[in-house]
């Protein structure tokens, strides 16, 4: 009996759901575009920061289990901050940005892989 009013609560809130989906979906795109848009010198930086990362990785240079727990402790915040956030009604506009700001990080993220490495970036 449960299950059925849970499925009722999710078709219920879509409305809710296809809007911070095209959120996320616009963020990524205005990040992926972002790329291309700022100057040469910036992008030379992220191509050398980003060139810096993948040969510490091939070279076994990374600590595997610091980089393992900062990307945890740092997602955990994220959850933990956007639970804080939904504990009240003004937190839903905090929560939007930060949706979009993940959105725009892995847009950009994805497209400076793309713009510094070609169709390997893909791969990789």
């Amino acid at each position: 009996m449960k299950l059925c009013r849970n499925r009722f609560s999710l078709t219920k809130q879509k409305k809710i759901y296809l809007v911070f989906i095209s959120m996320i979906l616009l963020s990524i795109l205005f990040g992926f575009f972002f790329y291309f848009i700022i100057s040469d010198n910036n992008k030379l930086l992220v191509i050398d920061i980003q060139k810096n990362y993948f040969n510490g990785i091939s070279s076994n240079n990374i600590n595997y289990l610091s980089s393992f727990f900062n990307s945890f402790l740092t997602n955990f915040m994220y959850i933990f901050i956007i639970f804080l956030l939904g504990l009240s009604v003004v937190g839903f506009i905090f929560i939007i940005g930060i949706v979009l700001m993940k959105g725009f990080i892995l847009g950009f993220t994805i497209s400076s892989i793309i713009g510094t490495f070609g169709i390997k970036g893909i791969i990789l």
